[in-house]
């Protein structure tokens, strides 16, 4: 986990400043840095603007409740509806060497929620307020994912 830590590239996006203070200290003690976003649209450009430069991020913590015109939900459909085979879109949300890494976070804590947003696109789910143990054990996960692609 330490090698992909230092070289992963992550995106928080909650509406909520103080949860992505919190949740970008969780990460940072765990080897790991990010940048974070309160507004689903400079979310969404900065993930254009990195993929257009070649340097993809390659997970988006993203919060599904989220104020405005995108909620979390919106933002997971179009990441997915614009990820397409290489070579095959030259839309600047389009996959690159591998799809995004998304991990939603909701404080709706039920089966039926996460099986909603799992559907929507979402690989990993984790509720809100954010535990250290469970946010490392979900890290090992992302990891062990992005590794093997």
């Amino acid at each position: 986990m330490q090698i992909l830590a230092a070289t992963m590239k992550i995106l928080l996006l909650d509406d909520n400043k103080m949860n992505n203070l919190l949740l970008g200290r969780v990460l940072k003690a765990l080897g790991f840095s990010s940048v974070s976003f309160t507004k689903s649209q400079e979310a969404l450009d900065q993930i254009a603007a990195e993929r257009a430069k070649g340097d993809a991020f390659d997970v988006l913590f993203c919060d599904v409740i989220m104020p405005g015109n995108l909620n979390g939900d919106d933002v997971i459909k179009r990441i997915r509806a614009s990820e397409k085979p290489k070579g095959q879109s030259l839309n600047p949300l389009a996959k690159l060497d591998h799809p995004l890494t998304i991990v939603s976070l909701t404080s709706m804590a039920s089966a039926k929620s996460e099986t909603m947003i799992r559907d929507l696109g979402a690989d990993f789910f984790i509720t809100k307020p954010i535990n250290k143990f469970v946010l490392e054990k979900l890290m090992k996960e992302v990891t062990g994912k992005l590794a093997k692609n």
